[in-house]
């Protein structure tokens, strides 16, 4: 996945990953160290505000080994 694109997986219904440049690819196993939820981010923010744009929909970010962002998944 060291292509400069991002790849779109949307395999399962109503849930969507974003493979992004730095992601070394789906059939390596492990390859997530850390996930945040945007939705906790904003509670501990108190932005209500945001929560309530997102709607059902719930965006985590993961990171890697090294804390750089690698995917994004989307779940609605």
């Amino acid at each position: 996945m060291r292509d400069n694109y991002v790849h779109l997986d949307g395999d399962e219904q109503d849930v969507f990953y974003v493979y992004l440049p730095n992601h070394p690819g789906k059939e390596i196993p492990g390859v997530v160290r850390s996930s945040m939820r945007l939705r906790d981010l904003f509670a501990e923010l108190d932005r209500a505000d945001l929560l309530q744009l997102f709607g059902e929909t719930d965006v985590v970010l993961d990171c890697g080994e090294d804390g750089r962002l690698i995917g994004i998944e989307i779940v609605t």
